[in-house]
């Protein structure tokens, strides 16, 4: 099979599995991407200091009563617009990283997101223009290193606070999908990301993929300035680190909700 058949593969079981979660009801999805080499490091967070970087429309959602954070590196690859047969460029690949919180709004968990970094004419494109995200433009690397992968992400400040993540992972164990009532459920399980846009009004996108398979993994941290550049301070223990393989994805587009 060759890979545009393969693509294709792998989008018509996401779209049928959706269709099957929403009781046979199909719908059109905007974008399609596969995260690969996804690392989820995460933090607990004081919600104090979260608070007043997450719109007040939106509640911060709790683990057993504490609030996380998480910087998450992947590569996105086998982009697509709107069906299988529309690339983005042939086929895009590039690295991003973004750095997260864990929201609720109408009884619909999601993720809010600090900062994303990636390279600039991506960050333009899918981050300013389309959803309105805060991408932040960074010289981004992913590579492999025997078993370990191995990333740097240093942000193009522009006068702005630095930002820069440097660390080598290693998966070991065996992948799995997370059990409901696991710390990793909790991290993985988010259908949606909400948005506020520069006139105020709250937006919440959807994706759709089937549940993370997630290994164990080991974290050496050389650098890490994401969360101080967004005014967060992490505490000094390692964080609770999961890794993802691959997790196929569908994106629709995004739709408004109150004003803020």
């Amino acid at each position: 099979m060759n890979a545009g058949a393969d693509i294709g593969a792998r989008i018509q079981s996401l779209v049928a599995a959706e269709r099957r979660a929403r009781g046979g009801r199909e719908r059109r999805w905007l974008m399609f991407e596969a995260w690969d080499d996804l690392l989820l490091a995460s933090w607990p967070a004081r919600p104090e200091v979260l608070r007043p970087l997450v719109p007040s429309t939106l509640a911060l959602d709790t683990f057993d009563g504490t609030a996380w954070v998480s910087i998450v590196p992947f590569k996105a690859t086998d982009m697509r617009l709107f069906d299988a047969h529309v690339a983005i460029h042939g086929q895009v690949e590039f690295c991003e990283l973004n750095f997260r919180t864990y929201v609720q709004h109408d009884g619909i968990a999601g993720v809010y997101f600090l900062s994303l970094d990636c390279p600039g004419a991506v960050a333009s494109l899918l981050g300013d223009k389309i959803f309105g995200l805060p991408f932040k433009d960074a010289a981004m690397t992913m590579e492999r290193r025997g078993t370990a992968i191995h990333v740097e992400s240093r942000r193009r400040t522009h006068g702005g606070p630095a930002a820069e993540f440097v660390a080598t992972y290693t998966p070991g164990g065996h992948a799995a999908t997370p059990a409901v009532g696991s710390l990793d459920h909790f991290l993985t399980d988010r259908l949606s990301l909400f948005v506020v846009d520069r006139f105020g009004h709250l937006h919440r996108g959807d994706i759709w993929h089937e549940p993370w398979q997630v290994q164990p993994v080991d974290v050496a941290i050389a650098t890490n300035t994401i969360a101080s550049a967004a005014g967060i301070m992490l505490p000094p223990a390692a964080p609770h680190a999961a890794y993802a393989a691959r997790t196929d994805s569908l994106v629709y587009p995004p739709v408004s909700l109150d004003t803020v």
